[in-house]
């Protein structure tokens, strides 16, 4: 019987499996997927090479801190976030100074200053992601910036029914950005002397699953275990553990680790839930261009009131173009339950960046992929639903971390570390009998 048993290959069981080889605890990595990695997938279509997850990786931070080796194989790049919203056409990501506010009007400038100002003085306490918006930026910049009208596409409810955390972890970084503090600060602010960001790097060319094995290839040289394309069917308590039914076996273990969706591992161990948690599914519709984009960035959101699509990728800024001379990028279109065509997706991309003069030229598709159980919808109610079924997997010895495995929307591989770090300091306990 070995030590612990880590359902999932991802980012956060990749975390795991080296926070309990640093204890020298025996652990096992087991995967359902063939390919390593997760829902961190790339995809090849000819030249190409595309992908869904993270984007960025930095310099200094928990992530490569804890897996330094990866410096030596992701490819370094320079960010250029951009958003594309009605009323401004291109303007910086999270918050452009000047386009959402130092170019607009002395009267404009005034009413959204007072706006800011009496949303922060007077609001009551923020207990949703809309409330937050207005009482961390006011109602006129969370309409202008189009941040409202994002997090709706992102997640598929109204802002007034999504929580206050996830308006603080993900769309924070907007939010801080335009305060009246950070805009008074900017004012001010000598450009010469602004901090200098740390160096960021993106995945190997050659695709995510590239970057994983080596992840795999250090965590093995420290004793992990790892199952991949091994299919999870059942997981029982036995004794004072666990006993794991997958499709290649039994496996036996002192202690459970989840990073799978709630909703899965319930199943999985026969835990009774009141109801199902909903998810967000993507689907990432992989694109080449010939012609004149008309924007500068690799990474663009849409902040437009139309379009289904949230985010582009420009994977050839990092990489290189095709050899014929092509650009290439992937398009994540976020569902709930059911996702228009290819036809229709790539069409409703083509109608949306053409409204803001983007993509002057030869735009086609290579393919799409979808990835199930992307990431979670935190709506209030969901969240205390959540909040039930974790504390019935505690109460069954199951330690459940990361995104999925806690219905946590984790925006980051670095926020990964530090959430998965924090639930097993305080969830796990060294086995009886081991060093």
């Amino acid at each position: 019987m070995q030590d612990v048993v880590i359902l999932g290959g991802g980012v956060s069981g990749c975390i795991a499996a080296q926070l309990l080889a640093s204890e020298g605890l025996e652990s096992a990595i087991v995967e359902p997927l063939a390919r390593p990695g997760g829902n961190h997938q790339s995809w090849d279509h000819d030249e190409m090479t595309f992908d869904v997850g993270s984007i960025f990786f930095r310099t200094g931070t928990p992530f490569l801190r804890m897996f330094p080796f990866l410096a030596d194989i992701c490819v370094p790049v320079k960010p250029a976030l951009q958003r594309i919203v009605d009323d401004g056409g291109l303007l910086t990501y999270p918050f452009d100074f000047r386009g959402d506010f130092a170019d607009r009007g002395a009267l404009e400038k005034l009413m959204i200053l007072g706006d800011i100002t009496w949303n922060r003085l007077w609001q009551r306490r923020p207990g949703t992601a809309r409330e937050f918006v207005h009482h961390r930026m006011g109602s006129r910049l969370g309409r202008t910036t189009g941040l409202l009208t994002y997090m709706e596409r992102m997640f598929g409810e109204p802002a007034d029914s999504l929580s206050i955390s996830l308006a603080d972890k993900r769309m924070g970084q907007v939010s801080r950005a335009s305060t009246l503090r950070k805009i008074r600060k900017l004012i001010r602010q000598d450009p010469a002397r602004r901090a200098k960001p740390p160096q960021h790097m993106v995945r190997p060319q050659a695709g995510f699953a590239a970057m994983y094995r080596q992840i795999y290839q250090h965590l093995e040289s420290q004793g992990v275990r790892i199952d991949l394309d091994c299919a999870i069917e059942s997981i029982r308590r036995s004794g004072d553990g666990f006993t794991i039914q997958t499709a290649d076996g039994i496996q036996q273990a002192r202690a459970v680790v989840n990073t799978m969706p709630l909703n899965i591992l319930c199943n999985l161990a026969d835990i009774p839930v009141a109801r199902a948690l909903p998810q967000v599914s993507l689907k990432t519709i992989c694109c080449s261009f010939r012609g004149d984009r008309n924007f500068d960035g690799n990474v663009l959101y849409n902040f437009l009131s139309t379009g289904m699509w949230k985010r582009m990728t420009v994977h050839s800024d990092f990489y290189g173009k095709t050899p014929d001379g092509r650009a290439y990028m992937s398009v994540e279109f976020p569902y709930r339950s059911e996702i228009a065509s290819d036809i229709a997706l790539l069409e409703d991309l083509r109608s949306s960046t053409r409204s803001v003069g983007l993509f002057d030229g030869d735009l086609q598709m290579a393919g799409s992929h979808v990835t199930p159980y992307a990431y979670p919808v935190p709506t209030i109610a969901n969240e205390r639903t959540s909040a039930e079924m974790l504390e019935a997997i505690t109460a069954f010895g199951i330690c459940s971390v990361g995104r999925q495995g806690r219905y946590d929307y984790i925006p980051s591989a670095n926020k990964a570390v530090n959430a998965v770090t924090r639930i097993l300091n305080a969830s796990m306990t060294r086995p009886e009998g081991t060093p």
